[in-house]
């Protein structure tokens, strides 16, 4: 039971991941980007995004 919870688990925060992956900008080139890079560049875009409203 605890397994099956765990992959549930895991399972959700990949597919989160996933759906943050494809709200943030990046070149059609790259490589799939890694949960810390994901992270990141989620960081970044919403800096970036926060001064734009801000200005």
């Amino acid at each position: 039971a605890a397994n099956l919870r765990e992959r549930k688990r895991m399972l959700s925060i990949n597919e989160a991941f996933e759906g943050l992956r494809a709200h943030i900008p990046t070149l059609p080139y790259e490589k799939r980007l890694s949960k810390v890079d994901t992270l990141r560049l989620a960081i970044g875009y919403i800096s970036f995004l926060t001064e734009l409203v801000e200005n």
